[in-house]
């Protein structure tokens, strides 16, 4: 009866403490780990005094009864034990569990000793489950994590090694976006405290496990699930040092593991198309370390913060944004035959003093690179003389034509705030000295990006220069287009709303650069960018004859396959494959193909009223509906792809090789400018990250010592960072006579096979 009683209070004060400490964590928030330490202490220390009193109780009375009761040192804890069990079991008949003695001659003394330790000690086990059970109920500890996994079905596993805003960001997309969020966990390593306040709260109805431990022991941990279910490691902290150290941690357990599963350590890892790694870089010092590991098939991809900003807001709002109205563009005679004669123009205009807007202005170089549009860029910021220098010294191709290959860049740098940028107008006005023209460029700029170190900072730049250009220009609250770099989610949500006092007209500024927009799921790890990157490098691979899709499909995924392990060991590849997908999109419209699409499917304006809508703001939904967007809805995401194949289709038809009446196969017009275009992006693109161009004489010289290569990767000098007309001799003396057209060509196919390399699924 005792221990039914003392078995009955000993659940109930479990059970009690649970639901009392659930409590606390949800109605009062309290989230300190002494307070779970200390309520599972209680919970601990009363189960066993009521689980121990009867035991004292029954061996006091019994003490005369030595078949009772052990005397045996030894066995003491062991009998102790076992009699908790025997309450657990509702079993207290104890004469005849205990009643395996030498008397009975049916047991031998030594194996009653040995039954009764391992039992006991087996059921110790309970007890001990009890408190990680509960524990783990409440905070997920990893340890507890090893004990479950075994039990656990999930799909996905993402890995984190920093608790951030940027891993707090993804998690939440995850949870709301992905298809299969139930079967999805997430694990905090290196943590040696759990999360409190907010980041709790968040995280309190998801999968989320916690560990002392690093990365890399996941993996080990979890390798029984591979290859059915998939690990993402995500490296999101903002010391790079640690997010390089424990990619180079994860891939030597990959490499241990391949070493035991193929008995050889060169061997891709059967499982590698199951682990993915992504890390948060600053330098591109990073990049190379990352190119010299051993990585066994597995994907590893740095993430630049401020490249990912300015790639948020590019995809969103592309340059040709500022495209207001179709106009007719004839081909100009001879050389110039792949240009327009006609050209709107996009200025820009940077506000900046932080790394994003320094990046925004580097990039903005090769995004500006149009048939359809001219490119001028200004700088404004009390540091623009300095980054200017920092520029001229590491892309030099950009401000000298001998070293760019011939090509020239509009760059201007405005060594002042927005307050001396104004009052530098209006001394100009009146006469006084200041930046000659300085007047006339701003009223001609149509997108402006500001970007300083201070959200608030920002916000205020932005509503004053909307206001001071309205006033001036007689402009309108919708242009020049405003774009504002916030890190903080609740401000960039109501930025759009902002609107003047005492009225409803807004200040129509946009906000990029937030975490929920640069870390969430779509744009991380689903983005249908990065899925063109294998398409695109595979590509290069082709012929003009080859075709893009095998008919094999093991052969096409084979060689996929080894464009990815291409990829994946050179970040300039990586790179210059990613600037390609980036630009794809200005591709279709620079074809004429985003205009006509509006034309043939009339929008509604914002009256609800059917009109053809071919300006750029359009145009830009358009391009980030169809190709960017990847959505939730099956429904949408139908409609998207089907949007998606009609453009690339009328794209394909218009740049498709046109036959005479001869026979003759001949280059459409469209083509061959979107060509020169390719390749003028292409330089600047070069030029934009440090090449320059390797003269001709020098060519020759440096392919007869070095085998036919023609990139000196240490000097970054590669020779077909030249002119569209310089192409041929580039070529001749690469492959010899009869090979004029190499080059050119190599534009003209990349072009041409826009539609092959988009994802379409």
């Amino acid at each position: 009866m005792w221990f039914y009683v003392s078995f009955t209070l000993s659940i109930l004060i479990t059970v009690g403490m649970f639901l009392f400490t659930r409590y606390q964590k949800k109605k009062l928030g309290i989230r300190n780990n002494i307070i779970l330490i200390r309520n599972m202490t209680i919970v601990i220390i009363a189960d066993l005094v009521l689980m121990l009193l009867p035991y004292f109780f029954y061996f006091n009375i019994i003490t005369e009864d030595e078949s009772h009761g052990p005397y045996n040192a030894f066995l003491s804890i062991p009998y102790i034990i076992i009699r908790l069990l025997q309450s657990a079991s509702l079993d207290a008949d104890y004469p005849v569990v205990f009643r395996l003695d030498e008397a009975a001659g049916l047991v031998h003394p030594v194996f009653q000793t040995v039954y009764i330790t391992v039992l006991s000690y087996l059921s110790f086990l309970f007890p001990v489950m009890g408190a990680l059970t509960v524990t783990s109920a409440f905070y997920g500890r990893m340890g507890y994590y090893y004990a479950i996994s075994g039990l656990s079905h999930w799909s996905s596993l993402y890995v984190f090694n920093e608790m951030n805003a940027a891993a707090m960001a993804l998690i939440e997309s995850i949870d709301k976006e992905h298809p299969e969020s139930s079967n999805v966990r997430y694990i905090f390593c290196n943590m040696s405290e759990d999360p409190s306040g907010d980041a709790a709260d968040r995280l309190a109805d998801l999968k989320v496990s916690y560990s002392k431990k690093g990365p890399a022991a996941i993996l080990h941990a979890v390798r029984g699930h591979l290859p059915n279910a998939h690990v993402e490691f995500l490296f999101l902290g903002e010391n790079e040092d640690l997010n390089l150290g424990d990619t180079a941690d994860v891939l030597e357990a990959v490499g241990e593991l391949a070493g035991s599963a193929a008995g050889n350590e060169n061997q891709i890892y059967k499982y590698a198309d199951s682990i993915r790694i992504s890390l948060v870089t600053q330098s591109r010092e990073v990049d190379g370390i990352l190119d010299n590991l051993d990585k066994y098939g597995v994907r590893v991809r740095s993430v630049d913060r401020e490249l990912e900003n300015v790639y948020d807001l590019y995809q969103h709002w592309p340059l040709f944004l500022c495209w207001d109205a179709p106009e007719k563009t004839a081909p100009a005679p001879g050389k110039a035959a792949s240009k327009s004669a006609e050209k709107q123009t996009v200025s820009m205009l940077i506000l900046g003093g932080s790394p994003t807007s320094h990046e925004a202005f580097r990039t903005s170089v090769w995004f500006g690179q149009m048939d359809r549009m001219n490119y001028k860029a200004t700088y404004v910021a009390p540091d623009a003389d300095k980054f200017q220098s920092e520029m001229k010294a590491r892309y030099p191709g950009l401000f000298d034509p001998e070293e760019g290959g011939g090509n020239t860049y509009d760059l201007e740098f405005w060594n002042m705030s927005l307050e001396q940028l104004i009052l530098t107008v209006e001394d100009e006005d009146h006469g006084k000295t200041g930046i000659s023209g300085c007047s006339s460029r701003l009223s001609e700029v149509n997108y402006i990006i500001i970007a300083a170190e201070d959200d608030e900072r920002n916000i205020s730049i932005g509503m004053q220069l909307r206001s001071w250009i309205c006033r001036r220009y007689n402009g309108t609250d919708e242009r020049p287009f405003l774009s504002v770099l916030i890190r903080n989610d609740r401000k960039a949500k109501k930025l759009l709303d902002l609107v003047v006092q005492d009225s409803d007209t807004r200040y129509n500024l946009h906000a990029f650069g937030t975490d929920s927009r640069v870390f969430s799921y779509h744009s991380l790890l689903l983005n249908p960018v990065l899925k063109m990157l294998t398409n695109i490098e595979y590509s290069y691979t082709l012929s003009g004859s080859d075709q893009f899709i095998k008919e094999d499909p093991e052969d096409m995924k084979a060689a996929l396959k080894a464009a990815a392990s291409e990829l994946n060991k050179s970040t300039y590849k990586y790179l210059s494959s990613l600037s390609n997908a980036m630009y794809a999109t200005t591709r279709l419209f620079d074809a004429g193909v985003l205009e006509d699409y509006l034309k043939a499917h009339p929008v509604k304006d914002a009256s609800g009223k059917q009109q053809v809508l071919t300006d750029g703001p359009a145009q830009a939904g358009l391009v980030y509906d169809a190709f960017i967007r990847w959505y939730s809805d099956p429904e949408k995401k139908k409609k998207g792809l089907e949007k998606r194949r009609e453009l690339l289709e009328m794209f394909r038809e218009r740049t498709a090789p046109v036959i005479d009446k001869n026979g003759k196969e001949t280059v459409p017009e469209v083509l061959e400018r979107l060509a020169y275009t390719e390749h003028t992006r292409w330089n600047a693109y070069m030029c934009s990250t440090g090449w320059i161009t390797m003269p001709q004489e020098e060519m020759k010289k440096w392919v007869k010592a070095h085998n036919g290569a023609h990139k000196d990767y240490l000097a970054l000098r590669h020779p077909c960072i030249t002119e569209w007309e310089n192409l041929p001799a580039v070529s001749v003396i690469k492959k010899g006579p009869g090979r004029e057209s190499m080059y050119q060509e190599s534009d003209r196919i990349q072009v041409r096979r826009l539609p092959d390399v988009f994802p379409m699924d």
